[in-house]
């Protein structure tokens, strides 16, 4: 059996003037799901980690994380 992915959730870091930093989980179950929570409009919400759980070829589940470090906000004068 190939690898197969079942689900995930995107980890976004999110700044509250009265929490301050913390972070916020949205679902995905699909590639399309995750690529419309990367291109979210909300720019206070910076994608922090992405969680893919899934099984490999054995059948046996398994879990990838992608974690970023930078992030580059483009001009709003220039979108």
């Amino acid at each position: 059996m190939p690898p197969q992915v079942k689900q995930g959730t995107v980890i976004f870091r999110h700044w509250d003037t009265t929490a301050g930093m913390n972070e916020i989980a949205r679902r995905f179950s699909n590639l399309d799901e995750l690529f419309a929570l990367c291109l979210q409009r909300d720019q206070s919400l910076l994608v922090e980690r992405i969680i893919i759980d899934g099984k490999d070829e054995a059948n046996r589940a398994r879990t990838v994380i992608l974690t970023f470090q930078s992030v580059t906000i483009a001009n709003s004068a220039e979108s």
